[in-house]
């Protein structure tokens, strides 16, 4: 159990759009979850984490923040969120070092005007 934060990886940015439509229109918009989607990132410029992880640049991922436990399997994210489709799920610590500086955010505490196109 706690608080944990993580970014979702998607295979591309028209999936990532697909999957917040979807969470967006889920049966029960309205219910307190363990999860919220707290933003959507964008990878400003190409780098590899201390983990060997490679990130690229226009990259987008969702970040999400809530119960941990949540946060460990892709079923407790579709659950939570509707969101599925996902290909990585990275805890936040594995980006911290370089969150200020290699990522933008686009859209935060998601009204996600961008993606209605």
């Amino acid at each position: 159990m706690g608080y944990q934060e993580s970014l979702l990886r998607f295979k591309n940015k028209k999936e990532l759009k697909k999957q917040m439509l979807n969470h967006n229109n889920r049966k029960n918009p309205n219910d307190i979850s363990a999860l919220s989607v707290m933003a959507i990132v964008e990878v400003q410029k190409t780098f590899t984490n201390s983990y060997g992880k490679k990130f690229k640049d226009n990259e987008c991922f969702i970040m999400i923040g809530g119960e941990r436990s949540f946060q460990r399997n892709l079923s407790g994210i579709y659950e939570a969120l509707n969101l599925k489709r996902i290909k990585e799920i990275i805890p936040i610590e594995e980006v911290s070092e370089n969150l200020e500086t290699n990522f933008n955010c686009l859209e935060r505490f998601i009204d996600l005007t961008i993606w209605n196109d």
